[in-house]
């Protein structure tokens, strides 16, 4: 599945990762000792969350605009207090 062959049809809309979603990829950047990671799910219909992919330096930055998000500002910050 290419969601980018159909571009039109893809829809974006802001939500809240469970907690153990969040604490799931916590884990996963610690062990494979990253500081950032694009993580690429699928949400069904029962709202059940399916892992696809994790991008080290995936590209967020259409996301942003697509759903009116300041990303570029929460990721800088993330990593400046990481510094």
């Amino acid at each position: 599945m290419d969601w980018r062959s159909d571009y039109d049809a893809v829809s974006c809309r802001v939500t809240r990762c469970p907690a153990s979603v969040t604490e799931a990829i916590a884990r996963y950047l610690s062990v494979m000792g990253l500081r950032f990671g694009a993580f690429d799910f699928i949400v069904d219909d029962h709202d059940r969350w399916w892992y696809l992919e994790t991008n080290a330096s995936g590209q967020w930055g259409w996301l942003a605009e697509a759903c009116d998000l300041p990303m570029t500002d929460a990721i800088v910050a993330e990593l400046l207090a990481r510094a």
